[in-house]
């Protein structure tokens, strides 16, 4: 086994910061090292764990830490940060300062003590007689943990399952220092020891050397004489603005942006594996145009961008003729930079439909909100708030941002006390004061019978709902004829009723308090009015817009990229496709119930479909209906990064930049107004365009040239910034801007009809709805013969469906799997590790299966289910992991249509 040693990699002169990443909680040397030093350091467990856990905390978990009696380290950092420490926050271009000079260096006592620090990897000094109990506490750890393929080849060494070692530095795009033991030495006997020196890497081998070990020093080289451009990371919706170092073309490395109060420098895996995309094998480089029929495997051929705009505008003109403009949908998100579409397909075409990426999974959420409180989208202030309660909402867990993960860690070590409702024993509810182990859908029936406890014991605010609430008499009228009694929710949710009642005086009585849900409890039937439910609890106890509560926060004042005159606009009096189809309620089209309108022309038809960064083949229920969908389309266009699942079916692909080589302005994800901005870092891959080019190019072939008149980005970007006090130049210079947070702002009025937060919902009583949240039992409820409810959860190592073609987190987490219960897996014959079938009535999956029990009995969770089991995108991607979503029927909220994912019942079976 190989000696490892990292000496200081600060500037020459300048004082420490580095930090020793150990691959391993083994032993470290206090004494002083050199090449020809053969002392080996008493073993010492405990010293060992927590250096590791200093040095690694994103690794080791809370939980982790708690089982070996570890305190929580009070500021994380992240995983691997050499080279960070290498370049600091300076300016790395300046490499001509006196502090460069060897002859002008004074090493000081932290520089000696960190170039002197030894990571002992030698097989005897792991085979002590304290690895046992280390073994089986890790090994037990691993067991309770939801994660299993945090069992890495780094873990199984620890476990004394391998004791050969290969270091690797991840990629030249990556700061993760990983250990793999696919190509290890041929020996155990190796001494590597690699010093790092004014840039330079010194390494000297006995026996066979490290196959993989790249050169450091290159690596910093590169990074001195490298361009910094201020940017923002867009592998999930949360955009943590980043510093991209560019030389000769190409990423070398990218790191958190420092000043940002949202991210403060950090990243998560997924962003520290962003840069990998630059240069993916498996991007989408020319236009392509499918030649085979659809329904068939597509098969495609390269052609001129000319000729992809002159088909698409052919086209378009052709269904505009036939059908109306009604009859094309289209992508489109809610920042204003991606209204170009908006701008082309809506205003100048006359189509009044679109879909976002949220229309598949927080409709039911989202309406909530804007019925009750005028507000689309509330923040959560965590960090200022004493009781915190989740519903279905894992935020250390499910990819959140890192600032509200951040925050409401920041809020626990205050002293607030966290409540998480949830089937599941997420990495959020272990966290928790308390989890509350509730059935799968029946989160509206607890919050109703917590409302009921509010109102009956008068524990309201008085004032608050009398001046600012809308209904609040009624709604307690409504609670009391309903019967929604803690008695009542006991049998339903499996919560003792004196459990339901303490929660709500707890709520009731800690100012200031909030309850918040996501998307998990809108994956039912009985949605919508559970979100209202939950919100509701906020409303009569006074805790909305205060510090600590809900935040209806103001979003950057950005304005639209593109204006298009009043008299070029389109007149087309044809309702909106939700509307018609009777979801008035819906914020935007529910992708799950576009299918009707393609295959079956009802309301009305739909002829034309273009999907932008989107794969609804993939990621919505009843994978079947639709891929039939595409075969009924005149026209389908996939603007695209990979040929995806839902590109394979489309007439035309275009291959789109990825945010390291085109423009976006974006009001940021963050509770204070933001916008952060993203900009060309290097040269787009092959023929790829930015988006707006993609949009000009079908103007131009429709005519309409004129308003899309922008050749460089920094144009389009003025009208945009016109509003916020600070200079495109100026954005460019600090990568973001961030405005003041507003508190109290209920009092002046809130963009409702009746200007109160209505309780009592007007709009749901337009709707033929009832005003008030009623509890419903779900859609889908299992039986003899499908015995288990089928849940869905996400992995922190994966956003969506965009990461599976990285190797570098397929490496970390190479498949997902599904979680059963103890009780469960005992009387179906499960064993814990291996393989199952899940058979609905519509389809099996092959998943691996972890035996836990953190789930409540009764149910199965897929985790990341609609992520992986990629058949069409990428060699990394394809084939990895199972794909649950044809499992499900495609049902809908019959409030918004929304995707209700675990409306569905399954039974499990151990794998021949």
């Amino acid at each position: 086994m190989g000696e490892l040693l990292f000496g200081d990699l600060a500037e020459p002169g300048a004082k420490s910061k580095s930090r020793l990443i150990q691959e391993e909680p083994l032993q470290t040397a206090e004494k002083p090292l050199t090449p020809q030093s053969n002392s080996k350091p008493t073993p010492n467990k405990a010293e060992s764990v927590k250096t590791i856990t200093q040095a690694r905390p994103n690794w080791i978990s809370d939980r982790l830490r708690r089982i070996m009696d570890l305190e929580v380290v009070e500021n994380p950092v992240e995983i691997g940060t050499i080279i960070q420490d290498a370049v600091g926050n300076d300016d790395i271009s300046n490499t001509n300062s006196e502090a460069s000079n060897p002859e002008n260096r004074q090493e000081d006592s932290t520089n000696k003590e960190v170039s002197n620090r030894k990571l002992d990897l030698s097989a005897e000094n792991t085979k002590n007689t304290e690895k046992p109990a280390l073994k089986d506490k890790l090994t037990g750890a691993i067991q309770e943990s939801h994660g299993h393929t945090w069992k890495s080849d780094r873990l199984r060494r620890i476990l004394g399952e391998n004791d050969q070692l290969d270091v690797n530095l991840a990629t030249s795009t990556t700061e993760t220092l990983v250990a793999a033991n696919n190509n290890t030495a041929d020996t155990t006997n190796n001494v590597a020891v690699t010093r790092v020196n004014n840039g330079s890497v010194v390494a000297k081998h006995r026996g066979t050397k490290m196959n993989q070990a790249q050169d450091l020093g290159s690596r910093i080289a590169d990074i001195k004489g490298a361009e910094r451009i201020k940017s923002f990371c867009y592998t999930c919706p949360w955009q943590c603005p980043t510093e991209v170092f560019v030389r000769d073309g190409k990423v070398v490395y990218t790191k958190g942006n420092p000043e940002s109060p949202h991210n403060i420098g950090s990243r998560c895996a997924k962003g520290m594996a962003s840069t990998y995309i630059t240069q993916d094998p498996d991007r989408l480089r020319y236009p392509m145009l499918r030649t085979n029929p659809k329904g068939e495997p597509g098969e495609f051929k390269r052609i001129t961008w000319d000729e992809a705009f002159t088909y698409i505008a052919d086209k378009l003109k052709e269904i505009k003729s036939n059908y109306g403009a009604e009859s094309v949908v289209y992508t489109c998100h809610h920042d204003p930079n991606t209204q170009f579409f908006r701008h082309l397909l809506g205003d100048l075409y006359g189509s009044p439909n679109n879909y976002t990426h949220t229309s598949g999974c927080e409709m039911d959420r989202r309406s909530a909100c804007l019925t009750l409180f005028g507000h689309l989208f509330p923040m959560h202030d965590f960090e200022n708030s004493r009781y915190i309660m989740l519903w279905g909402m894992n935020m250390l867990g499910a990819n959140q941002g890192l600032w509200e993960s951040r925050a409401l860690i920041e809020a626990k070590k205050k002293g607030a006390r966290l409540v998480v409702v949830d089937p599941n024993f997420t990495e959020t509810a272990q966290k928790a004061d308390e989890w509350i182990p509730i059935k799968p859908g029946t989160d509206g029936a607890m919050a109703l019978a917590m409302c009921y406890v509010i109102t009956n014991e008068e524990l309201f605010d008085t004032e608050f709902v009398s001046r600012y609430c809308e209904g609040f008499d009624g709604f307690a009228e409504h609670l009391q004829s309903c019967g929604y009694t803690p008695e009542w929710a006991a049998d339903i949710t499996g919560i003792p009723a004196e459990t339901i009642a303490r929660l709500a005086r707890e709520f009731a009585t800690s100012k200031p308090a909030m309850s918040a849900i996501f998307k998990g409890s809108g994956y039912y039937t009985n949605g919508a009015d559970a979100g209202r439910a939950c919100y509701i609890l906020n409303a009569i106890c006074g805790e909305v817009d205060k510090p600590g509560n809900l935040h209806l926060k103001d979003w950057a004042p950005l304005g639209l990229p593109v204006s298009i005159p009043d008299e070029a606009k389109a007149n087309n009096d044809a309702q909106p496709l939700h509307v018609a189809m009777g979801y008035p309620l819906a914020p935007d089209l529910p992708n799950a119930r576009l299918p009707e309108a393609v295959i079956n022309g009802n309301p009305y038809p739909v002829k034309a479909l273009f999907v932008q960064s989107t794969n609804p083949v993939m990621s919505d229920p009843d994978t079947d209906l639709m891929k039939e969908m595409f075969k009924h389309l005149e026209l389908s266009v996939a603007i695209e990064l990979f040929m995806s699942e839902t590109a394979i079916e489309c007439d035309i692909v275009l291959p789109e930049t990825s945010f390291y080589e085109h423009a976006e302005i974006r009001q940021g994800m963050y509770i204070d107004p933001k916008v952060v901005l993203c900009q060309p870092a290097i040269e787009p891959l092959g023929e790829s365009k930015p988006l707006y080019d993609i949009v000009k190019g079908i103007a131009e072939k429709m005519g309409w040239a004129e308003h899309f008149p922008y050749e460089k980005w920094e144009d389009w970007a003025e009208p945009m910034m016109e509003n916020v006090p600070m200079s495109v130049s100026e954005l460019k210079d600090k990568g973001f801007w961030v405005g003041n947070r507003k508190y109290n702002r209920v009092p002046d009025g809130l963009p409702t009809p009746s200007g109160k937060i209505e309780i009592r919902s007007s709009a749901y009583a337009d709707a033929g709805f009832s005003p008030y949240p009623i509890y419903t039992e779900r859609s889908v409820i299992p039986d003899s013969e499908y015995p288990l409810q089928l849940t869905h959860s996400k992995l922190s190592m994966h956003c969506n469906i965009v990461t599976q073609n990285n190797p570098l987190l397929m490496e970390i987490c190479p498949e997902n799997w599904v979680e059963i219960n103890s009780q469960d897996a005992s009387k179906y014959g499960i064993v814990d590790d291996t393989y199952v079938m899940i058979e609905s009535p519509k389809d099996k999956i092959r998943i691996k299966v972890k035996v836990t029990e953190g789930l409540v009995p009764g149910c199965v969770s897929v985790r990341h289910g609609h992520g992986f089991g990629h058949w069409a995108m990428g060699s990394t991607a394809k084939g990895k992991g199972a794909h649950s979503n044809n499992l499900m029927e495609a049902h809908t909220s019959p409030i918004t249509g929304a995707n209700c994912y675990n409306e569905c019942k399954v039974r499990i079976r151990a794998a021949v």
